[in-house]
C-alpha cells in the first residue's frame, strides 16, 4: 500500500457502478481491475508532455557536458525508458474509487443509466485492508501536461507514479485509484501474468470488510430498491441498503 501525504485512511470513498456490474461484484467476491490502455482517455497514466520535454532536455545537458559521444560512454537509456513507461501503462490494471464526504450528484449522473446505478460507500483503509493481492493506492494527481511531470518527482524516477496521473479536466473526479502495477512482485512472484488479450483482472476482496453500505440510484424506482436489498441479503445478510436521499427535503 502506498498513499500521499494528504490521505486519510478515514476518508470516505464511493464507487459508482451500474447494477450488473454490482451483481458480478458478488458472485464472483472480486473488484475489477481494468487495464489502463482500456480507459476513456488515452493520456491517462502515461508520461507527460513535460516529462518528455524534460527528458530530451537532461540528455541535452549531458551532452554540453560530455559532448556528442557521451553515449558511447555510457549509453542512450531513454529507448528502454520510453519502453518501460509504454509496457507500464500496456499492461498495469487499476480500480478506480471517488473521494468525497459526501454522495456526488454528477457521478451518478454519469455512472447510473436509467436510475439503475449503485454507489458502495467504503474508507480508503477498508479499501486496503480487504484486497487479499498486493496492490498500490495513492489519490490521482490532476496535471496540466504541459508543465507538470507524471513520472519523475521529489524522489526522481518513481516507477508507478504515472499510473495515478489524469489530465485537469477530470479533476471533478477527486479520484482515489489502486492499482496493481505490471512490475509489482508479492513473495519473489510477479503479481499479475496477463495475456495480452485480457481486458483486466479479478481480484480478490473481502466484501464485508470493504463495504459499509449500498444505495440505490436516488431516482430508482421501489422495485430496483427491493431487487438490490434482495440480492445483497442473499450474499452479505449484514449489510444495509437504502435508496439515496439526495435529492430529498428529510
Amino acid at each position: 500500500m502506498l498513499l500521499d501525504a494528504n490521505s486519510d485512511i478515514n476518508s470516505k470513498i464511493w464507487r459508482y457502478i451500474d447494477f450488473p456490474k454490482y451483481v458480478d461484484m458478488l458472485l464472483k467476491k472480486c473488484l475489477f481491475f481494468s487495464r489502463l490502455r482500456n480507459f476513456d482517455d488515452p493520456y491517462e497514466g502515461r508520461p507527460t508532455d513535460y516529462d518528455i520535454e524534460m527528458e530530451e532536455k537532461g540528455m541535452e545537458w549531458l551532452e554540453s557536458i560530455w559532448g556528442k559521444n557521451w553515449r558511447l560512454i555510457t549509453g542512450d537509456a531513454t529507448p528502454e525508458r520510453r519502453k518501460f513507461f509504454e509496457k507500464m501503462w500496456e499492461e498495469s490494471v487499476a480500480n478506480c474509487w471517488h473521494r468525497n464526504e459526501y454522495e456526488s450528484a454528477m457521478l451518478w449522473k454519469l455512472y447510473s443509466n436509467d436510475n439503475h446505478g449503485v454507489v458502495i460507500q467504503s474508507t480508503i483503509g477498508k479499501l486496503d485492508k480487504s484486497l487479499e493481492s498486493s496492490h498500490v493506492i495513492m489519490a490521482v494527481r490532476y496535471l496540466d501536461y504541459k508543465k507538470e511531470n507524471a513520472v519523475y518527482g521529489k524522489e526522481n524516477l518513481v516507477t508507478s507514479r504515472q499510473l495515478f496521473a489524469k489530465r485537469k479536466s477530470f479533476e471533478h473526479e477527486q479520484e482515489i485509484r489502486v492499482a496493481i502495477p505490471h512490475n509489482l512482485h508479492s513473495d519473489g512472484k510477479r503479481v499479475l501474468n496477463l495475456s495480452p488479450e485480457k481486458k483486466g483482472e479479478y481480484v480478490s476482496v473481502d466484501l464485508d470488510i470493504l463495504i459499509e453500505k449500498v444505495y440505490v440510484n436516488p431516482f430508482s424506482e421501489d422495485w430496483f430498491l427491493d431487487v438490490v436489498k434482495s440480492i445483497t441479503k442473499e450474499y452479505l445478510p449484514n449489510k444495509e441498503v437504502e435508496r439515496s436521499k439526495l435529492y430529498s427535503l428529510k
